[in-house]
């Protein structure tokens, strides 16, 4: 692509002289820029793409007992948070984020409120719901493992 700031002549044999040259009969020319040494704008150009170097996928571990792999959980009840009524009567809405343990059972222990919004309305009915959630245990070399995760909880006012 050539450069946006370097002039281009379209057609110079087609292209209408000034009076002032074709009184003189000469052309104008005009000689190189004067450098001061310093980077001109629109001047520089950049060095050639490399092309990038193909990364290979990293490969997920999975168990042989047909666990599941070393990050993932995967959800196998959930249960909806109830919606605390004097929230819901004066329309208010916000979210709670909550970090917890999921057990070597696939149980739900050590709830904690990392965040919420607004402070104090929705903490209760998000650690509640959360505490009766299921999930299929992380397996590392063929044995269940407790795992640390964290989910965002949103309440908001349908309809």
């Amino acid at each position: 692509m050539p450069d946006p700031l370097t002039p281009r002549i379209v057609a110079p044999a087609t292209a209408p002289s000034s009076r002032a040259t074709a009184k003189r009969g000469a052309r104008r020319t005009f000689g190189s820029p004067i450098s001061s040494g310093h980077p001109t704008a629109g001047y520089v150009k950049a060095p050639p793409a490399a092309e990038p170097i193909a990364q290979p996928e990293p490969v997920t571990p999975i168990d042989a007992t047909g666990g599941l792999p070393d990050r993932d959980l995967q959800q196998l009840t959930a249960t909806e948070p109830v919606y605390p009524l004097a929230a819901l009567r004066d329309r208010i809405e916000g979210w709670v984020e909550v970090d917890f343990t999921v057990t070597e059972a696939g149980g739900v222990r050590e709830i904690e409120v990392v965040a919420a919004e607004p402070r104090g309305v929705f903490e209760a009915a998000a650690t509640a719901a959360v505490g009766q959630w299921r999930f299929q245990p992380r397996v590392v070399n063929g044995r269940p493992v407790p795992q640390r995760s964290s989910v965002t909880l949103r309440f908001n006012v349908e309809g």
